[in-house]
Formats: structure tokens, sequence, C-alpha cells
């Protein structure tokens, strides 16, 4: 796959996650450019609640999965999801991470 002809011009910006996985069998990047301070987009991250601010079509993928779907701010949901914070640059970067067995039908399954 060829990425958009913005991507390529641009360089590849080292992140939080790249310093923890600096090697991988995969991966995939995808970039979106947002219109507002990086302030005002941390804040609109850290105050996300899928239980006011998500759509209807979210709430049902979760609920196809079995899941509940998540009360809180995305990190609260995340954290009683059983994801874990990796690594934090407060205001500019956060990268989660959980480990399971996803090919299993109950993935948190010890």
């Amino acid at each position: 796959m060829v990425p958009p002809a913005a991507a390529r011009d641009r360089p590849m910006v080292n992140s939080l996650l790249d310093s923890l996985m600096p090697v991988f069998d995969f991966g995939h990047r995808h970039a979106i450019v947002v219109a507002a301070p990086p302030a005002r987009v941390a804040e609109a991250a850290e105050t996300y609640s899928f239980a006011t601010d998500g759509s209807a079509f979210g709430r049902l993928l979760f609920l196809l999965r079995g899941l509940t779907p998540p009360s809180g701010t995305l990190r609260a949901a995340g954290r009683a999801m059983g994801f874990a914070v990796l690594a934090e640059e407060p205001g500019k970067e956060l990268v989660l991470g959980v480990a399971g067995r996803f090919w299993a039908l109950d993935e948190r399954a010890t």
C-alpha cells in the first residue's frame, strides 16, 4: 500500500511507541491532521466518554462483541478493560497496551 503524497512527504516521527517497540514483525501507521492546538486535542482525549459522547454505532460494536460499552473517560475505560498505561508524555502522547489471547473466544481468560 502506498501512502498518500502528504504522508510520504512528512518525516516519520519517533513516538513513545517506537521507543517501547523499536523492532516488530509488522506495522501500519495512520495519521490524521487535527486543526487544533495539541493541548486542546489532549484535553478532548482525556475528557471523552463513550457513555456521553460515543455514537450509537460505537456502542453497538461493543455489544456485538459481548462487551458492555465502557463508562468514564477513555483512560478509565481502557483501564477497566484491562489496558495499562505503558508510556505517557502528558498533553502530547499516550501509549496504552493490553495482553491477551486474541484468537480465543474468551480473550482475557488466563
